[in-house]
């Protein structure tokens, strides 16, 4: 029901970025990940300023397992909102887990740690 509302708010008006941010969470919730990342990304195109969106195309994107991707919405949400502790809160938490996935690949590929690039 939920989505049938913001699917209407949007019909209405179609420049309210926050019925294109709500609608797009809950399709992503719901497992809708197409549409709801199209509905995110819209929201992120109408306001600018709004950190939210970003982030939640960038949740939406880790959950596909599409690491890179996330990042960088991640990112843009940062540039949104410099202030953003939750965009800075998902990229630390993404960059950590890739990080340590990397290492752990190359330790059991040369079975010793990586040394550092010169």
């Amino acid at each position: 029901e939920a989505i049938e509302h913001c699917r209407e708010a949007v019909r209405l008006d179609p420049a309210y970025s926050e019925a294109y941010m709500q609608l797009g969470s809950l399709l992503v919730d719901a497992g809708n990940l197409e549409e709801g990342k199209r509905h995110l990304a819209e929201a992120a195109r109408l306001d600018l300023q709004d950190p939210r969106p970003r982030v939640f195309l960038g949740v939406a994107l880790m959950r596909e397992g599409k690491a890179a991707e996330a990042a960088l919405w991640f990112r843009r949400a940062l540039e949104a909102d410099a202030n953003s502790l939750e965009s800075l809160l998902w990229l630390s938490s993404l960059l950590e887990r890739t990080s340590t996935r990397s290492f752990a690949t190359a330790k059991r590929r040369s079975g010793s740690p990586p040394r550092p690039a010169s």
